[in-house]
């Protein structure tokens, strides 16, 4: 685009930041963002996922949409030609007529979920997850594949945002990156960061960050003011969200078994520590090793917003320490490590698991696929109002031929609590 085209998709946008040229609170003191993640579909997404993201966006007016990887899933037959199955393998074919063709399918996938945002101005910004480079092509092609689309803010100084700071300065590769948000005066008043975590393990499982970005997240926090934290979001949760739990005999109704170094134990969600509507459909799926936890626990970082787990949707605020973490996962969950010295270290750490908005991929109900609204009040930006916009609010029948669905999951309905933050209310039925 051109000058004068930037200009025009500037003023035309619905996001507040884009007309002013850098991510920013608005003179209200809100901050908005539209959390996407796990559409995990072929070249061609189910157009029920593109009319969830254009009424969501239309509603919330976001200033900036993240999504936290699995946009595509690298397993559909339609890449089958470049299907690599875990990154340390060989692809099923490196011809380049075979690469390009992939990269075509994948630009198509890209834009049946970006044109909403395009056609609206609102910038969006991206990481990966353990899907997505199983099409063949690594994170750093796919995120130059995303470049292409006006509003990325992946991987270089912005055009749509020439005032915003550090996009090219603090990065640490594909789908990692920092983005300050400044008030109307311009001073920092916190951060948003991505970071690529969210890959398999040769031994089975997941692992965590590699070593560069987890050095990327420690060095983090020394290069901002004090007062200022970072709102975190990736692909894979973090072990520390099965603090959002309660363990409880595996007969418990709703009751969902952990995930592998939870293996064997059973949990639903703790009332105490939950926000509204929030709901558990199945384990957490975190990283086998606890470092990346252990790097949050030193302080810097307010909280952490996730996907992966399809079935999942719930926000919690846990207490992490670094001296507990190393007595490894009885210290999140049960009676733990509650030594004097821990709890004097202990720290908030808000986490938040967003649900799949793919409709041809398992999850919750089709009516409960969603998206979810985050805004920030620049009073107290470390502590955000979020809502789940779901599908099933939109008043529209969901079309898909190949989603396996789940309805056992326990949902929050304490009368009174909960917030309605979209601006057009009108577009989705429910208050929430």
């Amino acid at each position: 685009m051109n000058e004068t085209q930037v200009e025009s998709w500037r003023k035309q946008s619905l996001s507040v930041s884009a007309r002013l040229g850098a991510l920013s609170f608005h003179r209200s003191g809100k901050f908005r963002v539209l959390h996407i993640s796990d559409i995990q579909d072929g070249a061609k997404p189910s157009k029920s996922t593109a009319t969830l993201i254009a009424t969501a966006v239309d509603a919330a007016r976001p200033d900036i949409v993240i999504f936290t990887g699995n946009i595509i899933a690298g397993y559909s037959p339609e890449f089958s030609a470049t299907f690599r199955r875990r990154p340390w393998l060989e692809a099923s074919s490196t011809n380049e007529d075979d690469l390009e063709h992939t990269r075509e399918l994948v630009t198509a996938a890209y834009s049946s979920v970006l044109m909403p945002l395009v056609e609206r101005g609102i910038p969006f910004a991206m990481t990966f997850g353990n899907h997505d480079v199983q099409c063949g092509l690594d994170a750093d092609e796919l995120e130059r594949l995303a470049m292409q689309f006006t509003g990325c803010l992946n991987g270089q100084v912005s055009v749509v945002l020439p005032e915003q700071p550090w996009l090219e300065r603090f990065a640490c590769g594909a789908g990692t990156l920092a983005l300050p948000i400044r008030d109307t005066a311009g001073h920092l008043v916190f951060n948003l960061a991505l970071a690529h975590v969210g890959d398999y393990a040769a031994q089975g499982g997941y692992i965590g960050p590699s070593d560069e970005v987890l050095q990327w997240l420690r060095e983090l926090p020394q290069v901002l003011p004090n007062h200022v934290q970072t709102m975190l979001f990736q692909h894979l949760p973090l072990a520390t969200f099965y603090q959002a739990l309660q363990e409880v005999d595996a007969s418990t109704a709703y009751a969902v078994e952990g995930y592998r170094t939870f293996e064997g134990r059973y949990f639903v969600l703790d009332d105490a520590r939950t926000e509204p509507s929030s709901y558990l459909g199945e384990g957490i799926s975190c990283a086998d090793d606890m470092r990346e936890d252990m790097v949050l626990a030193q302080g810097g970082y307010a909280g952490v917003f996730a996907g992966h787990d399809h079935r999942n949707g719930f926000v919690a605020q846990a207490c992490v320490s670094a001296r507990a973490l190393t007595a490894g996962a009885d210290s999140i969950v049960g009676d733990g490590n509650s030594d004097e010295e821990s709890l004097s270290e202990q720290r908030e750490l808000l986490c938040a698991i967003t649900p799949t908005c793919g409709f041809d991929t398992y999850g919750p109900t089709l009516a409960k696929r969603a998206v979810r609204l985050i805004e920030f009040d620049i009073r107290h930006p470390f502590n955000p109002r979020t809502q789940l916009l779901e599908f099933g609010d939109i008043g529209q029948r969901a079309k898909s031929s190949q989603a396996y669905t789940f309805g056992i999951e326990r949902v929050d309905t304490t009368p009174g609590r909960g917030w309605n933050l979209v601006y057009k209310s009108g577009l989705f039925r429910k208050k929430h």
